[in-house]
């Protein structure tokens, strides 16, 4: 099984929320994970806003982001290319999504192709459209 895992469940790697359980597990069993290009973007400016506002200390907020990168160099990353933009176009007009959740369930079923792949968020709303796009979806809060 794939999974793959928007910027709000990646996040769950390095901070303690509702779903880091689950996805400190994937980890640990050393599950086949995709994630987009932009979900390291977004998970480093998560990181360095929680420790600008006091809940993460400096220390770890650098042992997370040197843990991203090193992440990030593991994962297969689906890249931000033409047909993933004209995608999440699409899913903009067809579910209504903020344009990064478009461009991460974009990234998403591009990486589908013809393996089972599982959809973790903590978005309600793109879980939603997740599920109307025909991806089994795991909701992390």
């Amino acid at each position: 099984m794939i999974y793959f895992l928007d910027a709000s469940a990646l996040a769950k790697r390095y901070l303690v929320e509702v779903g880091t359980d689950r996805v400190r597990l994937l980890f640990r069993r050393n599950a086949e994970i995709v994630v987009s290009r932009i979900s390291e973007v977004e998970v480093a400016s998560a990181l360095v806003r929680r420790m600008s506002a006091g809940d993460l200390d400096e220390h770890d907020a650098e042992m997370h982001l040197a843990t991203l990168t090193q992440d990030m160099a593991a994962f297969a990353v689906v890249e931000i290319r033409k047909p993933v933009v004209a995608s999440a176009r699409e899913l903009v007009r067809e579910h209504g999504l903020r344009a990064y959740d478009a461009m991460q369930l974009a990234a998403a079923l591009r990486a589908k192709g013809t393996a089972p792949i599982t959809f973790l968020c903590a978005d309600g709303e793109l879980a939603d459209a997740a599920v109307a796009e025909r991806l089994r979806v795991e909701r992390l809060g």
